[in-house]
């Protein structure tokens, strides 16, 4: 892929993913149904852009894949299974919870559908795959590509901001977005499954949501951001260890 289809299609993808998702937000915040409708055109708009490029081989999977997909998302499973406890032992004692618990099932729906399967579709799919088919195929290209997409995911989190979210819990999560992103990029070239990274980035977000409250840190500068950077260093570690030479060269060589 040549770097000028690249960008015209990252591009394009977003602008079509955050008109369609905006649109969502402003003229139908109080209408769930239309909020899910709207964002299964998201989903399918975006999966419509990826093959419309050339890239319908990344939307494939097997049950090996999946396996590996699992397996590789381990350490993103194990720290999200103890928030998700919290959580539901929290709502089943009607204490209540986060929307995503206590509203309805389709709070859980649009999460799936924005959180898990669009941010994977536009920051995997799209971005990540379109940067990697710019160049040689190489380990190097694809930690070009997984920083570059995993920037971009974070970046995007800004927006929280200017929906009332306070700066300090926005930075931070900009921060750990980045290193969520890097991570969940060597896991999708590792296992060659982007869906189960959908599963598990929905399963993520809807274990760790208020995280800040449950950990007794919201509005904490010094535990947020020690929390923020702890967090990211591993993770980004923890995703370059994926991505180490040995793991990469016989993907690369496929």
């Amino acid at each position: 892929m040549s770097k000028k289809k690249c960008v015209i299609g990252i591009i394009l993808a977003m602008i079509f993913s955050f008109g369609v998702s905006m649109s969502a937000y402003i003229f139908f915040s109080e209408n769930m149904i239309a909020q899910v409708i709207l964002e299964a055109i998201d989903v399918a708009g975006l999966i419509g852009i990826i093959i419309a490029f050339g890239q319908k081989r990344e939307l494939g999977f097997t049950l090996g894949s999946c396996i590996e997909g699992i397996k590789l998302n381990f350490y993103v499973l194990v720290t999200a299974v103890p928030f998700f406890i919290y959580h539901l032992v929290d709502w089943l004692l009607g204490n209540g919870g986060p929307d995503f618990y206590t509203n309805s099932v389709l709070s859980a729906l649009i999460l799936l559908l924005t959180a898990g399967m669009r941010e994977e579709l536009l920051f995997r799919g799209v971005a990540f795959n379109f940067i990697k088919a710019t160049g040689e195929s190489s380990r190097q290209m694809v930690i070009k590509a997984s920083v570059i997409s995993a920037l971009l995911f974070g970046i995007i989190h800004f927006s929280n901001y200017f929906f009332g979210q306070d700066l300090l819990s926005t930075l931070c999560q900009v921060g750990y977005a980045t290193a969520i992103g890097i991570f969940f990029a060597a896991v999708y070239f590792r296992s060659k499954n982007l869906w189960v990274n959908m599963a598990v980035h929905f399963f993520f977000d809807f274990a760790h949501v208020n995280i800040e409250e449950v950990m007794g840190i919201k509005g904490d500068v010094l535990g947020e951001s020690m929390y923020a950077l702890v967090y990211s260093i591993i993770t980004i570690a923890i995703g370059l260890f994926l991505m180490r030479e040995k793991k990469l060269k016989p993907l690369l060589q496929e």
